[in-house]
């Protein structure tokens, strides 16, 4: 600076270049009032500076010229300064979120279990049933300590939240098959739509639409404000769903998964052009995406890893190799996987055991919940399960793929159906032992016990999408199994009639939801659970002609089942961890007691098309199938979070 400068100019720089920020000016309108304070005393009478004659007076020399040149140097550098600390890479960091014990999370249901408003500021999580017996989501604000039950979704599952995080979407626990949506701040649900079958998958774009997936069909889209849903795509040949959809914005495209099997975690990921109806296979297996906007694909496989790939949206290419970037990410066995990105960057998952978290071991467990473990099955994908008549064997449906029986004790399993690319599940033995019935899509089907003959068609359906059989009358008479068709995802309980003309009937048809029908020793009554009440609740009604039914269970219940003697009534309350009994006199009315629970434990819950549980002959123990367990070491599930992930994601992912 020139030698005259003025001192208090000179103390401005100085402050303004003070490396401690305590120490350095906050902003410029403060320096600035500092500075004419301090050089109008003492004033300076510029009439009095002389030059040499002949010499001209430089701007330099010129106190004003001098200020407004330096502090446009200052502003200039100030914003300079500014730029390079914005451009500066943010701090990845990571935490656990730990549920208190008003807001605990459960995570065993067949649906993704989190999600992450798209600013990045609230987790929205499944909890389990609350001390009414109703399930319910969670919301928790990122950066503080609490969570709450979020009021208004109650018997909600599977969250995912509107693009501007006002609402949170949902699927209900009852059917699995109804859309609905919450405002963040609770309140009554806001009904939206009645898929055909179960949604696997939903995502809430721009102009207000929603796309949704389901368990065995097409995409399927509806507005934000509710109506009925209309396909979006069409199954081709030897595709068996088109399901986990996400948005890619500005393109008026999603990336989607199709799957070709019954193995639904090695599905095939898509896009669907929107404008067009164009679908472009990207050649990559993996399941549940996601396009964030740094450009790339991020996606999960079916050994729990969470990968990343870059990605063109404009021409739908994939620009680079696929990078794992996470691992023991819990990936259901129907393609699920735990995990959701903000468009701003932070990152949101839960975390199992090495196989996606989606392994169930079978146990034996007791009145008093004291466990033991089904000699010779290791931890799998074991879902709906029944005893034998003589309760030497059980048989059993694997991943929802294939079924075997088990022998109990000699702890050895055999095949029972061996052909690739379709989904038996359900089987049920007959009254005498010699068959097991078992479903296959919208078929009844039966085959020998022992796995040999010829598997025969019991009853096919053209207009459902599930046939599921439930219960043998002790006679081997009548077959009760449960429908799920007509396009607004209700489910009725039929009755077919084992004569030589193999006729069926409705026996309970409302608009509900009614599920897993189970006929008394006696022949006298039908135990059934039903959401009748708007919560999931076990009723009886008199078998065969219906009518007379009572309520059983008080607080929620499901997936009743009668003891030997039909004196007890047993069921699972709603999230499936506790398992309750009433004792029941029967007669010509029937009386029934007061509820008690017997235990509760980690199970995996008896939701649409699934009863993961049996009742021995002894009337003493239960078959269950035991979540999040590998070996003898139990995995309770956590959720885990990244805030600026995309600083981690670009740099080991780059974009070419």
């Amino acid at each position: 600076l020139p030698e005259d400068t003025p001192p208090a100019l000179v103390k401005f720089i100085n402050r303004c270049l003070e490396k401690e920020p305590t120490n350095r000016l906050r902003d410029a309108a403060e320096g600035i009032l500092q500075l004419d304070e301090r050089l109008a005393e003492p004033v300076i009478d510029t009439s009095q500076l002389t030059t040499p004659s002949g010499t001209t007076v430089q701007p330099w020399q010129k106190p004003v010229p001098i200020l407004l040149a330096i502090l446009m140097a200052l502003v200039i550098g100030a914003g300079t300064i500014w730029s390079m600390r914005t451009a500066e890479p943010a701090e990845v960091v990571r935490f656990s979120i730990v549920p208190p014990e008003s807001a605990p999370l459960s995570f065993g249901l067949p649906v993704r279990d989190i999600a992450i408003s798209p600013d990045g500021s609230q987790v929205v999580y499944n909890g389990p049933a609350t001390a009414g017996g109703v399930t319910q989501l969670n919301l928790r604000a990122i950066r503080e300590f609490d969570a709450a039950p979020l009021r208004g979704s109650e018997g909600a599952i599977g969250p995912f939240f509107s693009p501007d995080g006002e609402w949170v979407g949902f699927s209900d626990l009852a059917s699995g098959r109804r859309l609905a949506k919450v405002s963040v701040f609770g309140g009554p649900p806001v009904a939206l739509a009645d898929a055909p079958t179960a949604i696997r998958g939903a995502s809430w774009g721009p102009n207000d639409e929603i796309v949704f997936g389901t368990r065995s069909g097409p995409l399927f889209t509806v507005s934000g404000g509710g109506g009925e849903p209309l396909p979006l795509t069409a199954l081709e040949d030897g595709e068996t769903a088109h399901t986990w959809p996400n948005f890619i914005p500005e393109q008026n495209a999603l990336v989607f998964v199709i799957s070709t099997g019954v193995v639904r975690t090695t599905g095939q990921l898509a896009v669907l052009d929107l404008s067009t109806q164009e679908i472009t296979r990207l050649g990559l297996a993996g399941v549940s995406p996601n396009y964030v906007q740094t450009g790339h694909l991020v996606y999960a496989a079916g050994d729990g890893s969470v990968r990343a790939v870059p990605f063109d949206p404009a021409s739908r290419s994939l620009n680079g190799n696929p990078v794992p970037l996470l691992e023991t990410v819990i990936v259901k066995a129907n393609g699920t996987a735990n995990f959701d990105v903000a468009t701003n960057g932070e990152l949101v998952y839960s975390i199992g055991n090495g196989s996606g978290g989606s392994l169930t071991s079978l146990v034996w467990v007791d009145r008093l919940g004291q466990e033991e473990p089904v000699l010779g099955l290791e931890p799998g994908n074991y879902e709906s399960f029944r005893l034998s008549p003589d309760n030497t064997r059980f048989a059993f449906d694997f991943g929802r793929e294939r079924l075997w029986t088990h022998d109990i004790e000699r702890g050895v399993r055999n095949p029972l159906t061996t052909e690739a690319g379709v989904s038996d599940t359900n089987p049920i033995w007959t009254p005498d032992g010699s068959r097991i019935v078992f479903n296959r899509g919208n078929s009844l089907l039966w085959i020998s016990a022992d796995g040999t003959g010829a598997i025969e068609e019991l009853l096919t359906r053209e207009n459902a999408s599930a046939l599921t059989p439930e219960s043998w009358s002790p006679d081997g008479n009548y077959l009760l199994f449960t429908s799920v068709g007509g396009g607004r995802g209700v489910t009725h309980i039929e009755r077919l009639t084992l004569d030589d003309n193999r006729t069926s009937e409705v026996f309970i048809d409302t608009d509900r939801v009614e599920g897993h029908p189970v006929i008394s020793p006696d022949s006298e009554w039908v135990a059934y659970h039903s959401d009748v009440s708007g919560r999931m609740e076990v009723y009886v009604e008199r078998f065969p002609e219906g009518g007379s039914r009572q309520q059983i269970s008080t607080g929620g219940g499901r997936a009743p089942l009668w003891s030997p003697d039909g004196t007890e009534l047993f069921y699972r309350n709603v999230d499936g961890r506790q398992v309750l009994s009433v004792s029941i006199t029967p007669g010509q009315t029937l009386t029934a007691g007061v509820q008690q629970q017997l235990f509760d434990g980690a199970y995996l819950p008896s939701v649409a098309g699934v009863r993961p549980w049996d009742l021995a002959a002894d009337g003493e123990r239960f078959l269950m199938a035991k979540l999040g367990t590998t070996g003898d070491i139990e995995t309770l599930p956590q959720i885990q979070v990244v805030l600026n992930w995309f600083e981690e994601l670009t740099t080991r992912v780059p974009i070419p």
